[in-house]
């Protein structure tokens, strides 16, 4: 028995804080730390969804789901660490 799901890209658990909302590239730039076996610690621009630019400001700490995607890095599931 074959399944015809499409394969989903790989989420990786990130932690970082915002440096920048980037609202005219739909990203935020994130310094975030090591995310073992897939990248070093390091500051990247990262896309994600209007609803998130929205809600999130420079300089909070943030928690969320790192995924490579066709059209670049995007952050997903963003939560603010209190």
């Amino acid at each position: 028995m074959s399944t015809d799901k499409a394969e989903l890209p790989a989420r990786h658990p990130i932690k970082g804080v915002i440096v920048s909302v980037r609202t005219d590239k739909q990203a935020l730039l994130v310094k975030h730390e090591e995310i073992p076996g897939v990248m070093r610690a390091m500051t990247m621009l990262l896309k994600t969804d209007a609803a998130t630019l929205q809600r999130v400001t420079k300089g909070q700490k943030i928690t969320g789901l790192l995924v490579r995607k066709n059209d670049g890095w995007w952050i997903e599931s963003v939560t603010v660490i209190p």
